[in-house]
């Protein structure tokens, strides 16, 4: 059973200033060894999914924040639209699986991602299309209480492609924001954790909003229970704190990041609105997922909604992809990340091993 607690816009700022007051102490140790590292990022773990970069794990938390309460959670690719669309819901998964994969392949074509993998490390990229705006199985987590107060307080604008206050507007078809939130040891089976540790990625969105991610394949509809949350805060909605917490992000720039994308947006927003779609896209679809019918009939299906398989929705050169990746160092990135080192946990048996690395 999931508690559930009410709090006003001041008891909602004092359990802000406690789960901050609540991180792990500079002299924590796990099994005799001195963790007072993991205040910082750049903590290497060994994850399900591969080897990753985490911004850091001094929270022994994760949360999620919303504007609004639902009865399940459901992942974007699966929600139905606002406006009817004329496709059936199947034919509109595989239409929103065409735009990821086929974002998918084009940010696989950047050499900083290349040279992200040769370092070691994993690329999600499903992960990195969910923050730029893309359809996904995934529900993003935090392990930072600010980010999920954000969520909490905010509301994203379709039309502007930004992160907005809430209005009067808002308040009045919706009064109240809930947090969710969890504990769970910092460093224990990874396996074992539900929300799987997205990590430092080489695109920069991501890597602000301190991603935990939860998949949920097959259009499952999660409860807060399944997902195993402690505890929900449920708060009344203020103009006043809602512009409060807007303006503490830079005006939603610290968490929706636009300064390495804006020479790429065009191409993102083609991709989402594109009227044709490339056979690597549309083929890889395809084997990815048990569909119900052959790879003809979503051909035709596509067709007769207007949308062609054949070319890429975008025309950009790989001169053109190195020319954006010119400048990018992975040094530099982490440090603009705030990374000053990388250490490792690794455990052998019952001993734990820390590993310093420079870069």
């Amino acid at each position: 059973m999931v508690k559930e607690e009410h709090k006003t816009i001041a008891q909602l700022e004092e359990a802000r200033r406690k789960h901050y007051q609540g991180k792990v102490a500079p002299g924590w140790k796990y099994r005799g060894i001195e963790c007072g590292f993991l205040h910082n990022p750049g903590v290497i773990l060994n994850t399900p999914v591969g080897r990753a970069i985490m911004p850091n794990l001094m929270h022994p938390f994760v949360y999620r924040g919303q504007n609004q309460e639902y009865d399940y959670f459901i992942p974007s690719i699966y929600r139905k639209p606002i406006h009817p669309d004329g496709f059936t819901d199947e034919l509109r998964l595989f239409y929103r699986e065409l735009q990821l994969v086929e974002f998918c392949l084009f940010i696989n074509s950047f050499p900083r991602v290349k040279k992200w993998r040769e370092y070691g490390f994993y690329v999600w990229e499903e992960c990195i299309a969910q923050h730029y705006g893309l359809y996904t199985s995934l529900l993003d987590i935090t392990n930072n209480f600010d980010v999920a107060l954000f969520f909490a307080c905010c509301k994203y604008d379709h039309i502007n492609n930004s992160y907005r206050p809430l209005s009067t507007m808002d308040i009045k078809g919706n009064q109240y924001g809930v947090i969710y939130g969890k504990f769970f040891d910092l460093i224990p089976p990874l396996e074992q954790i539900p929300y799987k540790p997205l990590g430092f990625q080489p695109f920069m969105r991501p890597n602000n909003q301190r991603g935990f991610t939860v998949c949920l394949y097959n259009n499952k509809q999660a409860t807060e229970e399944s997902l195993g949350f402690d505890w929900k805060i449920k708060f009344k909605h203020d103009i006043g704190y809602s512009k409060k917490v807007f303006d503490e992000f830079d005006g939603g720039e610290k968490i929706f990041v636009k300064k390495d994308v804006n020479k790429i947006e065009n191409i993102i927003n083609q991709i989402k609105d594109a009227s044709e779609y490339s056979q690597a896209a549309f083929d890889e679809v395809y084997t990815q997922h048990s569909w119900n019918k052959s790879k003809e009939y979503y051909e035709l299906e596509l067709n007769k909604a207007g949308i062609e398989i054949g070319y890429k929705p975008y025309k950009i050169t790989e001169e053109d992809i190195n020319s954006l990746d010119a400048n990018w160092d992975f040094g530099s990135f982490l440090r603009e990340c705030g990374v000053d080192q990388l250490y490792e946990i690794k455990q052998e048996k019952e001993k734990i091993i820390i590993l310093n690395y420079d870069f």
